[in-house]
């Protein structure tokens, strides 16, 4: 038995032997039965990512997980940025009188105090950053200029593993700048007693490239300007007062786009918050705030949590914070406490009535409760910062559904023939609520537009999908013919695609759901094949 694409062309062939040598065009219609225009299957895993969901006794349970930092770095180590510029004059007058090469000119020292209050560093380590000179002199002859960053640390791939820099001056000025990754700067001082004091030691002397000496004159002049921006510390070593920072920040739930138009009536909910101490400070956290954060039409919406755990104080004892060597290789055992809120108190089961765009939450936390235990050696890593996860587990058992199957199918009709006709539906909803589907062509290529057939022709009228019924539940089964004509066909054909949009219905009642559930819909052409030959 042919099928209805061979009927069709078995009608043209024939077509072609009668009509001959004809040159006007000659249209006919030819009856098309039960050709497959779409076939598409919705279910969970449509909407949930597999990562988040569970297959339990409870049926399908929705996991979410999500981590920001609840510590602000700069709050703890605030910018170590500084600069500097000293001149220099010789200690004569007149001249010139010779100076033989490598005869120092300028040697001097000098201690750079960074600003940190409540906070005392022996040592950093740098995850970034510039050191850059800038060196004018008035002598006339080559100058070189010796800079060391006493007691600092350099990677091999930085400088060569010195921490001193040599500068060549063979004009009136020169320029170096020098990468600072990895460098790890000591911070005690000229004595090795202070905190946050950078020692740095310079010396200027009549280049040993020079052919001969070098004439210098008593008003000759040399400015040298140092500075040290776009510093990123990563790890830091030194004491901690007792301070109190709060910290406020915000996380999007990724992921869950389309779960978020999902209005639930959860039970058994459970949201556990974990606070991850990663650094060698004891702290002192209390959670401020947590507040959902949505967009509407007309703004943002915000809903705080309440719940007798808010505002309690958790006490987090220090990471162990371990290495003797590379302060990048300390490895770090952490801390954790938790904080937990359930359906039964506060107004949690409000606060997951869906699920929101985003959370926000304000923390605060008292550093070092305990005052200066550590005798000065406090060390954190300030690329592992301490962290807010929050977790939510909850039986997805819909109340109120508004739960979205959004599809869009690309569908190819061949392009020799259209088509005027009935599309026919067959829904298999395994869903224990009811549904509505819409249909309707998105993409339209130009020049479609308002046709005579109506303003909204690419809208196909709305579906009303029965529930599975039965215990256990037997899928229900929808039937339904829909006006299928030739400007859809053509539509199609020209780039346009079908999106296909199922709401789930709301129930009054609790309805409970299983991984497995689906939806399949079958679309078939019923009519005529429009066949036109020139």
């Amino acid at each position: 038995m042919k099928s209805p694409l061979g009927r069709i062309a078995g009608a043209l062939v024939a077509s072609f032997l009668v009509i001959g040598c004809r040159t006007e065009p000659v249209t006919w219609q030819v009856p098309l039965h039960d050709v497959i225009l779409l076939n598409d299957t919705l279910s969970w895993s449509n909407l949930i990512p597999d990562t988040l969901w569970s297959q339990g006794e409870e049926g399908l349970v929705l996991e979410v997980n999500t981590t920001g930092n609840w510590i602000d770095p700069e709050a703890l180590v605030p910018n170590l940025d500084t600069a500097w510029t000293e001149s220099f004059t010789l200690p004569f007058i007149g001249g010139p009188i010779p100076i033989s090469p490598g005869t120092p000119l300028w040697q001097d020292t000098e201690n750079i105090s960074l600003d940190l209050p409540s906070t005392g560093l022996r040592r950093a380590r740098l995850g970034g950053g510039e050191l850059s000179m800038s060196i004018s002199s008035s002598v006339a002859g080559p100058l070189t200029l010796r800079y060391t960053l006493e007691g600092a640390s350099f990677p091999p791939q930085v400088n060569q593993g010195s921490n001193e820099i040599v500068v060549q001056l063979n004009e009136e000025t020169a320029t170096v700048s020098l990468d600072l990754t990895g460098v790890v700067l000591d911070l005690t001082g000229e004595e090795g007693t202070d905190w946050s004091r950078l020692f740095t030691r310079w010396e200027v002397l009549v280049s040993n490239s020079a052919s001969e000496s070098v004439g210098v004159m008593g008003d000759d002049m040399l400015s040298l300007a140092v500075a040290l921006t776009g510093l990123e510390v990563a790890q830091v070593e030194g004491r901690f007062d007792t301070q109190e920072l709060s910290t406020t920040d915000a996380t999007a739930v990724m992921d869950l786009e389309s779960l978020q138009g999902l209005q639930v009536g959860w039970t058994e909910l459970e949201l556990a918050l974990a606070l991850e101490n990663t650094t060698g400070l004891d702290l002192m956290g209390k959670i401020h705030s947590l507040e959902r954060i949505d967009t509407l039409a007309e703004g943002l919406e915000i809903l705080p949590l309440t719940g007798p755990a808010m505002a309690q104080d958790v006490f987090l004892s220090r990471a162990l914070v371990s290495g003797s060597g590379d302060m990048g290789s300390w490895s770090i055992q952490p801390t954790t406490a938790a904080v937990g809120f359930t359906s039964d108190d506060g107004n949690l089961a409000e606060f997951m009535a869906s699920i929101p765009d985003a959370l926000s939450w304000n923390i605060g936390v008292e550093v070092n409760p305990l005052g200066d235990v550590s005798g000065g050696h406090d060390r954190i890593d300030l690329t592992q910062l301490p962290s807010l996860n929050v977790a939510l587990r909850a039986p997805l058992e819909v109340s109120s559904a508004r739960a979205v199957f959004l599809d869009t199918l690309e569908l190819n009709p061949p392009d020799w023939v259209d088509f005027s006709g009935e599309l026919d539906l067959a829904i298999d909803n395994g869903f224990p609520v009811g549904a509505r589907l819409q249909m309707r062509l998105v993409e339209l290529p130009e020049p479609w537009g308002v046709l005579p057939i109506g303003e909204d022709w690419w809208v196909f009228p709305e579906v009303i999908v029965a529930g599975a019924v039965g215990s256990p539940l037997a899928p229900s089964l929808t039937e339904v013919s829909l006006s299928f004509i030739q400007p859809h066909f053509e539509t199609l054909r020209n780039g346009a695609k079908l999106e296909l949009r199922v709401e789930l219905e709301s129930t009054g009642s609790t309805a409970r759901f299983a991984a497995a559930q689906s939806m399949a819909i079958q679309g078939h052409l019923q009519g005529n094949a429009i066949l036109s030959v020139q």
